[in-house]
């Protein structure tokens, strides 16, 4: 059974975040973030929370940016509550930003997502508070979107209040189910990878195709090796943790169990495929412009 020391790195190091990563789908370090850096991390958390709060969290209030402008397709935010594309993280934000844009967090995704990752698509501050059952975030499963994706706990948390929550190794499993599910919805006649990649960065969160995509497994007995109940473990960790880990891997957003219980979170997610998914309108027609996966759907009718 793997425990929460098993998923701690020994140094804040690109190595050892990319064994962790490798291994287990998650990593964790401790002490990330120093006690004063937390400070103002968490005083523009509330200001971002609050004055700037712009996506639907069931959880509580959130709010999203992006660190550099996207193209379209990729900057698409279904859950947004005005408009539909995220802003760049305002200059204000400055602790925050040193923190997400930092030498360790960009090295670790480009080593570990390789040369045509992007790097911090989504820059999002929560403040979560309402236990909400029904949250699909609570619910084991992958992302339809490949990112690495990194959390840093503003305050202790814990399975009180809403520490992140995973099934240590299952990023492999997870990783051809996510291939096969993207294959299967859009129809591809493929099985490179690659390809399936592609496609499935081509489409934008927004298109009716992307919630097509199964994804959520909180019901199953058991998903290939393992059994849920007995695999999940939660990533607890005091302020300052930083947790790393692949979408691929099978985890859940954990809810706060405890009256008055709330987690604090600055999050970065960088996508897999933001270079060669992104399409500038020049190439639009190109093998991934706008009309790449639609000509898969003519099977469907």
């Amino acid at each position: 059974m793997t425990t929460l020391e098993d998923l701690t790195c020994s140094s804040a190091s690109v190595e050892a975040l990319r064994e962790g990563l490798q291994s287990y789908g998650v990593a964790r370090i401790l002490e990330f973030v120093s006690p004063e850096v937390i400070d103002s991390l968490r005083h523009e958390a509330m200001i971002a929370t609050s004055e700037f709060a712009n996506y639907l969290n069931p959880y509580g209030p959130c709010s999203r940016f992006s660190l550099t402008p996207l193209p379209d397709n990729l900057s698409v935010s279904r859950d947004l509550v005005n408009g539909k594309h995220l802003s760049p993280l305002p200059q204000q934000f400055q602790s925050s930003r040193a923190v997400i844009e930092g030498e360790l967090l960009r090295k670790i995704t480009e080593t570990y997502l390789g040369s045509s990752s992007g790097f911090m698509e989504v820059v999002a501050f929560a403040r979560d508070h309402i236990p909400d059952h029904q949250a699909v975030y609570g619910k084991l499963h992958f992302d339809r979107r490949h990112q690495l994706k990194f959390i840093i706990y503003l305050n202790n948390a814990d399975e009180e209040n809403g520490a992140f929550g995973c099934i240590p190794g299952s990023h492999r499993l997870g990783r051809e189910l996510y291939y096969r599910a993207w294959r299967q919805t859009l129809r591809l006649r493929t099985d490179d990878p690659l390809e399936i990649e592609r496609a499935a960065f081509a489409v934008s969160e927004d298109e009716p195709v992307y919630r097509l995509v199964p994804c959520i497994f909180e019901n199953e007995p058991k998903i290939g090796p393992y059994e849920p109940k007995r695999d999940r473990l939660t990533i607890s960790g005091a302020a300052g943790t930083l947790v790393a880990f692949d979408t691929h891997l099978l985890h859940y957003g954990g809810f706060v169990k405890q009256a008055g219980g709330e987690r604090w979170t600055l999050k970065g997610h960088s996508f897999a495929e933001a270079r060669s998914a992104s399409r500038p309108p020049e190439e639009a027609s190109g093998p991934i412009g706008p009309g790449h996966h639609h000509h898969h759907h003519h099977h469907h009718h």
